[in-house]
């Protein structure tokens, strides 16, 4: 990825997003955070979607930086139902980055049941959330469009 810390402008390389709609998965801090302010500088519509109250922040935090405005959308993508809910005002979508992300050491030896629970959440999130996002949002990447 390009340094972020330089106006798109001044790389020279004359790329522009206008008119392209991207939605950010995991996009509350960190490198999701680092890819949407990208989009926005090179002036895609952006939408960043996270489970915690921090894709809030996140978006007022990249529309200052950029004068671009982005959308915050905050969805646990494990819990299926309420993801089609937010989603579902999603008309197109020709970027999809799947960043959103869980770990925790779950180690082998260990027979804390909570081990195992943390394990599935750790599938849940990175194995199914993208899984089930991807699948919602098909049919509204057009060809072309890129995940």
């Amino acid at each position: 990825m390009a340094n972020l810390d330089h106006d798109p402008g001044e790389r020279g390389n004359g790329v522009r997003l206008d008119g392209k709609r991207a939605l950010i998965i995991g996009a509350s801090s960190g490198i999701g955070y680092a890819v949407a302010k990208a989009y926005a500088e090179y002036g895609a519509e952006v939408t960043i979607l996270a489970d915690d109250a921090g894709i809030t922040r996140a978006a007022e935090s990249i529309l200052a930086l950029t004068g671009n405005p982005v959308t915050p959308l905050q969805c646990d993508i494990t819990d299926r139902g309420r993801l089609h809910q937010v989603l579902a005002s999603l008309e197109r979508i020709d970027i999809l980055v799947q960043n959103a992300g869980f770990e925790r050491l779950t180690p082998l030896q260990d027979e804390d049941p909570a081990i195992e629970d943390t394990f599935r959440k750790i599938i849940d999130v990175n194995l199914l959330g993208a899984y089930y996002v991807t699948r919602e949002l098909i049919a509204r990447i057009p060809d072309g469009g890129r995940i």
